[in-house]
């Protein structure tokens, strides 16, 4: 109402703004003002895939999650594909061959801890505080993108690299241009020809590999002009049509790969609980600590869902 009367610079109305910003401050971060060096707690939801989505490819791409199921979830094995079959009157209708046994989501505790000024967050302005809050979502969405492609399953869920067909990864062709436009093609078809439910299409198919790879094949030209004129598009680079997103995670693995985004699960077994309060050296150097945990595993569903190009020399 000062504001409106054109009185909020009266030294009144501007102490009494700064409490009001300190309590919207103190409010988003978790009553952090408490004393005794007990951790406050807030449970977050399943809010993960939207804290993480705009700096993780795998979520940008459209990958499914399963939320709150716990210590694990069994779910039917599809090694096979949904079988169709034309049945006469009368007759039992066949039942699918079941094989590779059980698909489990399994539980891995994934926590992240980041430490900011008491200064900061006395300055009672939401906007600042909230950088640390950013950087500790990119964090966890790049630590994400990292398991979810190539975790080794040691202390950690096991990645796509970990749970795909063998045979779908396969050395890159060369470093000619005919040898790059094969293998963005041989990935695609290498998928393709698994014949899973939906399709490329359907299944959200996406390209992926490190930045390097990237701007190479963004960059390559023949005769003709560009080779592949549709990554020229920084904003929604694609080849053949389907997505292609790069990440600094994949650096020097030397991979370009292909995928179906929802036939690669997420799996958040527990809400994410954000936790604020002194730890260790905090109170004489007047900080605080803000940690997030959460337990999360990557399932994929078909093993052929996945393919990739290994030794990529450009």
């Amino acid at each position: 109402m000062a504001g409106n009367f054109g009185l909020a610079k009266e030294d009144k109305y501007k102490r009494l703004g700064a409490f009001l910003e300190r309590t919207k401050a103190a409010g988003q971060f978790l009553s952090i003002f408490d004393q005794g060096g007990a951790f406050a707690r807030e449970t977050v939801s399943s809010e993960l895939v939207e804290l993480c989505r705009p700096n993780s490819i795998l979520m940008a791409a459209g990958v499914r999650t399963v939320s709150d199921y716990g210590a694990q979830l069994t779910m039917g094995t599809i090694d096979e594909g949904v079988k169709v079959h034309w049945v006469g009157e009368g007759e039992p209708a066949p039942v699918a061959t079941v094989k590779g046994g059980r698909l489990v989501l399994q539980a891995h505790k994934l926590s992240a801890t980041g430490r900011l000024s008491n200064d900061l967050l006395r300055l009672g302005t939401i906007d600042a505080a909230a950088v640390v809050g950013e950087d500790m979502a990119a964090a966890i969405a790049l630590e994400i993108d990292t398991v979810g492609l190539k975790g080794d399953g040691v202390a950690k869920p096991k990645g796509v690299r970990g749970q795909m067909d063998v045979g779908n990864s396969k050395p890159a062709a060369g470093n000619t241009t005919a040898n790059k436009i094969t293998d963005t093609d041989g990935l695609l078809a290498d998928v393709a020809k698994a014949n899973i439910p939906g399709g490329v299409r359907a299944s959200r198919g996406f390209y992926y590999s490190d930045t390097e790879t990237f701007h190479a094949l963004k960059q390559t030209r023949d005769n003709a002009g560009w080779v592949f004129p549709e990554l020229r598009d920084s904003e929604t680079p694609t080849i053949n049509g389907r997505p292609y997103f790069y990440s600094e995670t994949l650096a020097g693995d030397d991979i370009l790969g292909f995928g179906l985004a929802t036939q690669l699960i997420l799996g958040i077994a527990t809400p994410l609980e954000v936790a604020m309060g002194e730890n260790g050296t905090d109170f004489s150097a007047d900080m605080i600590t803000m940690r997030g945990i959460t337990l999360v595993d990557f399932l994929l569903r078909y093993k052929k869902a996945f393919a990739e190009r290994t030794g990529i020399p450009y």
